[in-house]
């Protein structure tokens, strides 16, 4: 779908496990989604809600970023997102013009010239093919990179997660800095791209980075790194099928804090 162009939006809803997974929740599927689940140079842009409503909100804005970009749009939240019950108001609906782009294919009146998608059947080591692609993921990288950010206007360490973990994570943040640490938070909304912005400007305060996510092997402190540029270490807490409690976040940056803990190499 991304080679041809096609738009088309994905729902993957993260459960644990190693290969077969299961019925409970996780957020291992990070990787595959983010870097990639098939052969080829292609990115999915991956939204990632943390509430019922963004789970609703973020499908009608898939549709929308699948055709403005012509590439499939991946909403990926995980098992406890999706087994949640809390308020949502949907987004209003509104109207879409079928003429808005030239590749549509429509239904014709009788007697009507017939009409013609736009095609992309390229072939590799085609250099408008790859043109094409090169600019559509860079204007991407450029223009999508959402995430939220709290608590950073003095942090010393920096609690970067998303989906339910994010939730966590941000109550941990106020606690922690009601006992007098000095915890920020930045939540990745989009995956890919990848919100490098938000860990640019960061006051010279911060320290190091502490990745909370549901799996075994930190999946996202790859990610961090990167958008840091390797300017400050990366710890993390991964706690597999359960849901990192407050208290499990605050004993992390606790360690990390005493000198106790050991910052993670990506694998």
């Amino acid at each position: 779908m991304a080679s041809y162009g096609v738009p088309a939006v994905i729902v993957n809803v993260m459960r644990y496990g190693v290969g077969c997974g299961d019925i409970t929740q996780g957020q291992d599927s990070y990787l595959q989604a983010v870097k990639g689940g098939g052969n080829g140079d292609y990115r999915m842009i991956v939204l990632s809600p943390a509430t019922v409503g963004e789970c609703a909100s973020f499908a009608f804005e898939a549709f929308d970023l699948a055709e403005k970009y012509r590439n499939p749009v991946l909403v990926l939240s995980d098992g406890a997102v999706g087994q949640m019950v809390e308020p949502c108001t949907l987004p209003e609906p509104k109207e879409h013009d079928i003429d808005k782009y030239e590749w549509y294919i429509k239904g014709r009146p009788q007697g009507e010239e017939m009409y013609k998608a736009t095609n992309l059947n390229w072939y590799w080591g085609d250099e408008e093919w790859e043109r094409w692609t090169c600019d559509k993921y860079a204007n991407i990288m450029e223009h999508e990179q959402r995430w939220e950010a709290h608590y950073m206007q003095d942090a010393e360490i920096v609690l970067v997660a998303f989906g339910v973990s994010a939730r966590v994570c941000k109550k941990a943040a106020a606690l922690g800095r009601e006992r007098g640490m000095k915890i920020g938070f930045i939540r990745p909304v989009t995956l890919w791209p990848y919100p490098r912005e938000a860990f640019r400007g960061l006051p010279d305060s911060v320290k190091c980075y502490l990745s909370v996510q549901m799996d075994i092997t930190g999946q996202m402190v790859e990610d961090i790194y990167l958008a840091d540029r390797f300017l400050h270490p990366v710890y993390s807490l991964s706690t597999a099928i359960r849901i990192p409690t407050v208290g499990d976040i605050l004993d992390a940056v606790e360690g990390i804090r005493s000198g106790k803990a050991v910052p993670k190499e990506p694998l």
